[in-house]
């Protein structure tokens, strides 16, 4: 069975959602799911990308025997409604070209899912 996690934050990112999704895809990967997960570049909490993922549009790793595949995010400190669309919507728009269809069952994980009802409609 081939998984895909779309989630726009991941390890090594800090948070509940985070380590939830990152404990459930280990777990899933144990049982023996072929687990992908597709994500932004860290930069929660500091919302800053962080040192290691700057000046990327795109990032491949494998965390915990995982394949994440990083889009680029627009990021701001300046907190208004009008960046933080920017933030969600540059998340959609980029992680477009990286979503695929080499899965067959979709976890989605997301802040907003009216915004994030963008995503899934890609992913169909």
């Amino acid at each position: 069975m081939k998984l895909l996690i779309l989630t726009q934050y991941f390890q090594p990112e800090i948070g509940a959602p985070q380590n939830r999704l990152f404990e459930l895809a280990l777990r899933l990967k144990a049982k023996g799911v072929d687990i992908t997960v597709l994500t932004a570049m860290p930069n929660y909490p500091q919302m800053e990308i962080y040192p290691a993922y700057r000046g990327k549009n795109y990032f491949y790793e494998e965390i915990g025997g995982l394949k994440v595949h990083r889009a680029s995010i627009f990021v701001s400190q300046k907190k208004s409604i009008l960046n933080r669309l920017k933030n969600y919507f540059s998340f959609v728009i980029s992680s477009k070209k990286w979503v695929g269809k080499n899965w067959e069952f979709l976890i989605l994980s997301c802040a907003n899912l009216r915004l994030y009802f963008w995503l899934i409609q890609l992913c169909i």
